[in-house]
């Protein structure tokens, strides 16, 4: 038999459109270091057997539309789960991120889109209900800005394996992006990487907007602005694919 560390990252949730919630990076499971997603300490090593079949599975992430000036209201899609499956261990999964919430999606945070690895953030909508996170994975989303506030209520930032996405930090037209919620540098590869950091919240107004993701790392997409139908550069960003990866000496 074998000894493997492992690290298996899930796809993260892609934002919502519209003054769009951040989407919440993938579930981020590990054996190699110290500290696992959501604050929780690195998980047990695996024995692998000769002659067995292992199966590995690496979820992508949440998509969204292709920009047309007929889109205006469409939530964030989730995240795929990732996975080290086999008949003599017990199966490593976890979960895709949430997808992110537009201005009047998200008024039932527990509809399962939501909810991931880590949440997505919460909508105008429903502000202070951001997507919650699956126990030893990662973090919950952050609120919003009520939708009300003047007219310029935007989403939260989405959740990641170090900590909980943010909220607004004001709810002008121009205020600046909800932060989503850091990543887990974890070194299994020989290098560190952070994997798993939140997708960013979105105003109304954005002068310009964040970049996408890195990809394989299970990071949330952002959300996209109040006027993601009239310039493509204004559109959510999909979530980024998850990795597995296996450290054997």
């Amino acid at each position: 038999p074998y000894t493997a560390d492992f690290l298996v990252v899930a796809g993260g949730g892609s934002g919502g459109t519209r003054r769009g919630s951040g989407g919440g990076a993938g579930g981020l499971r590990t054996s190699y270091g110290s500290a696992s997603g959501g604050a929780s300490s690195a998980e047990t090593g695996l024995t692998l057997t000769s002659g067995t079949t292992y199966t590995i599975t690496v979820g992508n992430g949440g998509n969204v539309p292709a920009f047309s000036n007929t889109i205006y209201t469409l939530d964030g899609e989730k995240g795929e789960d990732s996975s080290i499956t086999g008949s003599d261990i017990t199966n490593i999964v976890s979960e895709g991120g949430g997808g992110g919430w537009s201005l009047s999606g998200g008024s039932a945070p527990v509809y399962s889109v939501m909810r991931g690895g880590s949440g997505a953030g919460a909508s105008p909508k429903a502000s202070t209900s951001p997507g919650l996170a699956t126990t030893g994975q990662g973090y919950n989303g952050g609120n919003g800005c009520p939708a009300g506030n003047g007219g310029y209520g935007g989403g939260g930032g989405g959740g990641g394996a170090g900590s909980a996405g943010s909220a607004p930090p004001s709810c002008g037209a121009y205020s600046s992006f909800a932060s989503g919620g850091n990543g887990l540098a974890v070194s299994i590869t020989g290098s560190s990487i952070t994997y798993a950091k939140g997708g960013p919240g979105v105003n109304q107004i954005s002068p310009s907007m964040p970049a996408a993701p890195t990809a394989n790392t299970g990071g949330g997409g952002n959300g996209g602005t109040e006027y993601s139908h009239v310039n493509a550069s204004y559109m959510p960003k999909p979530g980024a694919e998850g990795v597995v990866v296996l450290r054997v000496p």
